[in-house]
């Protein structure tokens, strides 16, 4: 059976893991959560809890034979990397209480909820993992609702900034994305791929 794994990290304790982990899971067809964590499980936490990746690569092993997704809380599964989704949840300035490895987390994941992260940037992944775009909206939903629930939703000004040269466009904020990945991942197709742009997209941008 086809099956998605979708893995729910974030920067500090407090940003609401376990709230998103449980909506996908509620609006995911045919989907099953487990978490990964420190310590007993708790009486009234979630039944399917495993402390380390051994006991958790075996529950996802297993629930891929009966469940179409697979929502996972868990912040070391998503440092290892999975062939699935992993979604990020930025931290609040001042009130999260700041993970070493945050910066790390973010890299790994291929969805970020943060005060800047737009939906348009969602749809973009969810339409590789997801054949069905109704479903996709869903997913958005649940995405923004998180979102505002934690950086507000209130109207923010915003400016773009290039630069020209002669009249031409020469620099703006898709170069300036891509030569941050290539600092980041020292390859132009790795950059490419983190930046959502082809590579002959990027190579152009370069090349001009």
């Amino acid at each position: 059976m086809a099956h998605t794994v979708w893995v729910i990290c974030g920067a500090g304790s407090g940003v609401g893991k376990t709230h998103l982990a449980q909506q996908l899971c509620a609006v995911l067809p045919n989907a099953i959560y487990a978490k990964q964590g420190h310590g007993e499980r708790r009486a009234d936490g979630p039944a399917n809890f495993y402390r380390t990746d051994a006991e958790l690569d075996t529950f996802i092993a297993d629930a891929a034979t009966a469940h179409d997704h697979i929502v996972i809380e868990s912040n070391e599964r998503a440092r290892r990397g999975t062939n699935g989704v992993t979604i990020f949840i930025d931290g609040v300035p001042g009130l999260t209480d700041l993970r070493d490895d945050r910066e790390q987390l973010r890299e790994a994941a291929d969805i970020e909820i943060s005060a800047a992260a737009t939906i348009n940037s969602w749809k973009r992944v969810l339409r590789k993992s997801l054949p069905d775009a109704a479903l996709g909206e869903v997913i958005c939903d649940c995405l923004m609702r998180q979102q505002r629930h934690l950086f507000g939703g209130r109207p923010q000004a915003r400016v773009k900034l290039w630069i020209e040269e002669g009249g031409m466009h020469i620099f703006g904020a898709g170069l300036a994305r891509l030569l941050e990945q290539i600092d980041r991942h020292g390859t132009l197709r790795g950059a490419a791929e983190a930046a959502h742009m082809s590579y002959r997209h990027a190579w152009g941008l370069l090349k001009n």
